[in-house]
């Protein structure tokens, strides 16, 4: 059922990063325009024609000639010197009525990143929105630069540096790699050539002019920090655990340390280990070979891999992963170059790193092109976990997935089995037999005495009971 915009003559919804409303009497507002390139650059949203504040609330104020109005905007939406993409079709502009007062409807989509970045008045550098919150605001130099490299087919982690030679490759790395290589395909043709032909073939390294350089994906792969922030100065990697909601780390790892690389394979491999050591199941290695691998623990290294690939590393931030009690989070810069909704649906792939997805595929941490996103919420479906909680920011571009790793009701249920066995059983006995911090447990037996599920007798020298 569809939810009226309209009851009492009010609108019945707020002004949101998806949501603005307009007064228009009889000719289009001009801000319509920004708003049109903000919703086209963010989130896509809705525009209504027609309303006024009053009150603190949206109150339909009518529009007097609706069809004047909707012509003028399909002119200005055909004339390329008004905006440079034109997005609607035309059952995105509706003329309504409620009680004999006429508004109008206008649904903007998000913006293909081919179509990106979508701005008005023909200036490119002054007519570029975005939304943030219930505002459009102008975009900065960065975030224009960021959507034009997205528009194009044209990779950039392919692109040859050539302030780069072969001595900027960390031979350390390069062996783990070919040994990565060797156990997962122990005849692959590669294994048989030089470093330098072996990176070109997997597209670390290009020639150019019969000159031996890295491409971008070689540098972030098989670099040495100090080198990478030389050529990209923005570049980091930040891995964290915390118990819980403690301020301070009880585990880090970052690029800028000088004490390893710093390159994104030895990043992988590293956090992937301490995410699996951190967890109550971690995987096993024989001959450098995961086995008894749970799906969870794909899930999570799926997560790791599916920000280190679609990451922006041009752009602010690094990448950011933070493990805090049993949530892991992790932040890449740059936004979805496809929809988030599609991407959880699986089967479509768009990397903005086409080459660091090759290299990983090779060895087979990547098992199907578009489908980790899909994967990661199929697990959570499985294990019974929450939904992942996925999410695109803009000023600066960042992506955040976030995953539980256990699911409340497995707690609860471990937890009273465990006072079952032994009704005297401390706070700091469940919290290791079950595999969780102290904080989560505690948080579970409140939430269950609320609801009367169990309740404690005797103090702290007392005992549990199960009601």
């Amino acid at each position: 059922m569809v939810e009226s915009l309209i009851e009492h003559g009010y609108c019945t919804r707020k002004e949101s990063a998806t949501f603005e409303s307009k007064r228009c009497y009889d000719s289009l507002p001009k801000s319509f325009w920004e708003t049109y390139s903000s919703f086209a650059n963010t989130l896509g949203g809705t525009i209504v024609l027609g309303l006024e504040e009053a009150d603190g609330r949206l109150k339909l104020a009518g529009v007097q000639n609706p069809d004047k109005v909707v012509k003028d905007l399909w002119d200005l939406l055909h004339d390329g010197h008004k905006v440079s993409s034109n997005l609607l079709v035309e059952d995105d502009v509706r003329i309504e009525e409620y009680e004999g007062l006429k508004y109008i409807t206008v649904k903007i989509p998000r913006a293909d990143r081919h179509q990106r970045p979508v701005y008005i008045n023909n200036d490119l550098d002054n007519g570029t929105y975005r939304r943030n919150n219930e505002s459009d605001y102008h975009c900065s130099v960065q975030e224009i630069l960021e959507m034009g490299r997205d528009s194009s087919d044209s990779s950039i982690d392919q692109r040859t540096i050539e302030e780069t030679d072969i001595g900027d490759v960390n031979t350390d790395t390069l062996s783990r790699y070919r040994n990565f290589l060797r156990s997962n395909t122990s005849t692959h043709p590669w294994l048989k050539e030089s470093d330098e032909e072996f990176l070109r073939l997997i597209g670390a390294a290009d020639l150019n002019k019969d000159v031996f350089h890295l491409t971008q994906a070689g540098l972030l792969m098989f670099g040495n920090d100090y080198r990478i922030t030389r050529l990209i100065p923005d570049y980091h990697l930040d891995y964290r655990a915390y118990v819980d909601d403690d301020q301070e780390w009880i585990d880090r790892f970052n690029s800028d340390s000088g004490l390893w690389s710093g390159n994104l394979f030895d990043f992988y491999l590293e956090v992937s280990r301490r995410l699996m050591s951190a967890c109550s199941h971690p995987f096993k290695l024989r001959n450098d070979k995961r086995i008894d691998d749970t799906e969870l623990m794909k899930a999570v290294r799926e997560m790791v891999l599916n920000g280190i690939v679609h990451a922006d590393y041009l752009g602010r931030g690094g990448i950011n992963i933070v493990l805090k009690g049993d949530r892991l989070t992790v932040v890449n810069p740059g936004n979805f170059r496809i929809p988030p909704a599609k991407a959880a649906k699986g089967g479509y792939s768009d990397a903005r790193n086409p080459m660091l997805m090759k290299m990983f595929t090779l060895l087979g941490f990547v098992e199907r092109s578009g489908s980790g996103i899909y994967r990661i919420y199929r697990t959570c479906r499985q294990e019974g976990l929450p939904e992942p909680d996925l999410m695109e920011e803009f000023d600066p571009s960042r992506v955040t997935f976030a995953l539980e790793l256990k699911s409340d009701d497995d707690a609860r249920s471990a937890i009273i089995r465990l006072i079952s066995d032994d009704n005297k059983i401390s706070i700091d006995d469940l919290s290791a037999r079950i595999g969780i911090s102290k904080s989560t447990v505690s948080r579970e037996i409140r939430k269950m005495k609320n609801e009367g599920v169990i309740s404690r007798v005797g103090g702290t020298k007392g005992h549990w009971k199960i009601v």
